[in-house]
């Protein structure tokens, strides 16, 4: 989510904004479909196509962006295809001999570490530096505290439209939100928005999103405990698989003997293997 709204504000400060913004989730798309999906294909390709064929997302993006989130999860073929792609800005739909000329920006985003990738051999080379021309890191909104009053207005003018209300916020209001901690990120802020403009009368005061906000953060202890019950009933069970024995059990669970003595001290657990 967060990505996407970054991507959409790089494509509509560029001098493309005319032209569309089509968003593309790769690891949401299998495999098999993901060509047939960006490129296209023509009538009669493969069992199950459509009569009169599909233009791709590719070419649906002609003249504006197209940005490719979890670029990572991609097969080593499509890379292969996307690197063509982008060296000959062309397509070649499935059940096709000809190419279709495109004119495209490439925007990609991952969760994973690329370059890591690279070295690991699980991305092309030569793709991560065709489109590693510039690389934006995305940090957590907590370290952006300067930029949560923007995504707060524009979430309310989706809703003002959505809704077909005016609303507004006060000055208190936006400091509560700037203050507030944001573990979940543009998505928790985004959710948080609706919920605020669905409720209020018309104006966004601190008494509503005090009682809003006092709802995130008892969700967020919540999931935070649950997060520690996985993690050292986790520790627990592969201690106990490996007899006991902290140097098995730490490179098991990737981690140096020091920090799992950390960890078990951290949780109050390590009396349990003296």
């Amino acid at each position: 989510m967060e990505k996407t709204v970054f991507a959409q504000a790089i494509h509509a400060a560029s001098n493309r904004r005319a032209g569309p913004f089509v968003a593309v989730n790769c690891g949401a798309i299998p495999d098999t479909l993901i060509e047939s999906e960006l490129f296209g294909y023509q009538p009669g390709a493969f069992s199950g196509a459509r009569r009169g064929g599909k233009d791709g997302l590719f070419a649906q993006a002609h003249t504006g962006s197209i940005f490719l989130d979890e670029i990572s999860e991609t097969s080593p073929r499509f890379q292969t295809t996307l690197l063509r792609v982008i060296q000959e800005m062309t397509v070649r739909p499935l059940g096709s001999d000809k190419v279709i000329p495109i004119d495209v920006r490439i925007i990609a985003a991952t969760n994973r570490r690329l370059k890591r990738e690279v070295e690991r051999g699980d991305f092309r080379k030569d793709l991560y530096f065709r489109l590693n021309i510039l690389r934006l890191n995305i940090p957590p909104l907590r370290y952006r505290k300067e930029d949560i009053a923007d995504l707060v207005r524009h979430f309310i003018n989706l809703n003002t439209t959505r809704l077909g209300k005016d609303i507004s916020i006060s000055k208190q209001a936006m400091q509560m939100l700037q203050d507030y901690h944001w573990p979940g990120n543009i998505r928790e802020l985004q959710n948080v928005m609706e919920r605020l403009c669905v409720t209020c009368d018309m104006k966004i005061d601190e008494n509503l999103i005090a009682g809003i906000l006092d709802e995130c953060r008892l969700e967020d202890q919540e999931t935070s405990e649950r997060m520690e019950s996985i993690r050292k009933n986790h520790i627990l069970e592969v201690l106990r698989q490996c007899g006991n024995n902290k140097k098995k059990a730490a490179e098991k669970l990737g981690i140096s003997r020091t920090t799992l003595w950390r960890e078990l001290k951290r949780l109050r657990s390590s009396q349990e293997f003296e």
